[in-house]
């Protein structure tokens, strides 16, 4: 079992450490690695933004699994996902995105359309997010996009 919870400054280490991971690095739009006061000042300014909607995956076990983090926009929502490295290639990837979409839906109603910007090398979110519902929709600049209709 999975379920989310809001991300809170109790959860800041876990999120630097799942950022700086080579694997996740590889994946990410900025690859560089990021500075403990930059990324503190980050996360404390995400806590205080209505337009972020930070959740962290607990197993059954309590024990941090990884982020969905939701970013509201003008006409969107854009979603990212990662995963620890120690519970990469368990299965949990897709239900911990869609106990977070279930939960971001609850919070946030009015929002109708999330988006799903991948690198065209991340072959296992693309499987992830095709098998969450999401919808291709455009290709450019070696990114892809999906989207899903709430």
């Amino acid at each position: 079992m999975l379920k989310v919870r809001l991300s809170n400054q109790n959860d800041t280490k876990d999120l630097f450490q799942w950022r700086n991971e080579i694997t996740s690095r590889q994946m990410l739009f900025n690859s560089s690695l990021i500075e403990w006061n930059e990324h503190l000042s980050w996360h404390k300014n995400l806590l205080k933004n209505k337009n972020i909607h930070l959740l962290i995956g607990l197993n059954e076990n309590e024990e941090k699994v990884g982020v969905v983090y939701f970013n509201i926009q003008k006409n969107n929502t854009k979603v990212s996902i990662n995963l620890s490295s120690q519970s990469r290639g368990r299965g949990l990837s897709k239900i911990f995105l869609m106990e977070g979409i279930k939960n971001f839906k609850k919070v946030f109603p009015y929002q109708k359309t999330i988006l799903a910007e991948i690198k065209t090398k991340n072959i296992k979110s693309i499987k992830l997010f095709k098998s969450a519902g999401f919808i291709f929709v455009k290709e450019t600049n070696n990114v892809v996009v999906y989207s899903i209709n709430l």
